[in-house]
């Protein structure tokens, strides 16, 4: 009797022991969990000389230099760049300019449509990420249109983009 006894005591533990398990197992996997595509958008602290409207960063139709600290990632890389002048829209691709120069600066070719080694004479802006840092450089814009610049970063499965507007010197008063 006792050998019965110790048997279904064996059963009843086993099986507590399995619903334990089952429902620590079920718990795991809640929705509250993080998932694929779910991380914190990256976040940015902006120089007090750079003024946003809308979605914009503006840059000066002069010309300016801009630092921006990412500050919740440690690193991040260029995954395209969009350039629009007036009506005319121009994409790269970070495989075009990323090559084994991870951190060259990137230029966009407005003609061709890809980066290419940067010719400090010949372009209007040029960008670099440089660990948690994004240093975008602007020419004057003596287009006599306004030029947008958007850049399209990542960082892991984080994605964010930053947008500059230069207006032209004309416009500007200048």
């Amino acid at each position: 009797m006792k050998q019965l006894q110790l048997a279904a005591a064996r059963h009843i533990a086993t099986a507590a022991l399995m619903c334990l398990v089952i429902t620590s197992m079920m718990v795991s996997c809640s929705n509250d969990d993080v998932v694929d595509g779910d991380w914190d958008p990256m976040k940015w602290e902006v120089p007090a000389n750079v003024t946003k409207v809308g979605d914009n960063y503006q840059v000066a139709a002069a010309g300016d230099s801009v630092v921006f600290a990412c500050t919740n990632y440690g690193g991040f890389w260029f995954n395209r760049a969009e350039y629009t002048l007036g009506d005319s829209l121009h994409t790269a691709y970070g495989w075009q300019y990323s090559n084994d120069e991870h951190h060259k600066w990137l230029e966009l070719d407005e003609k061709n449509q890809t980066a290419t080694p940067v010719n400090e004479d010949s372009i209007s802006w040029k960008a670099k990420d440089k660990g948690n840092l994004l240093i975008a450089v602007f020419k004057p814009n003596d287009t006599g249109m306004e030029k947008t610049l958007t850049l399209y970063i990542e960082s892991g499965d984080a994605f964010g983009l930053i947008s500059f507007v230069q207006p032209p010197l004309q416009a500007a008063g200048k």
